[in-house]
């Protein structure tokens, strides 16, 4: 029958080879373990507080649909402009 596979769920975010990638083009050498965790749940938060401008900012236009200029202006509310 061979060997049983773990289940995971399909998408946990970003992995960490992509974290360490991320680490490594802003000049950072190692990461220790832990730091995954942190930089998880900020990254969750910032994602989390972006969408739910965005979709403020559809429901006062009555859309139901979120757009890119709902994303954008939710990014400029931040001061991480886009454009």
């Amino acid at each position: 029958k061979g060997t049983k596979r773990l289940r995971r769920p399909k998408f946990v975010g970003i992995r960490e080879a992509g974290l360490r990638r991320l680490a490594k083009r802003a000049g950072v050498r190692t990461c220790r373990k832990d730091v995954h965790k942190i930089v998880h749940s900020l990254i969750d938060d910032f994602v989390a507080g972006i969408v739910s401008d965005a979709c403020a900012i559809a429901s006062a236009d009555d859309k139901k649909t979120l757009q890119v200029s709902a994303i954008t202006y939710a990014l400029k509310h931040h001061g991480r402009a886009l454009l």
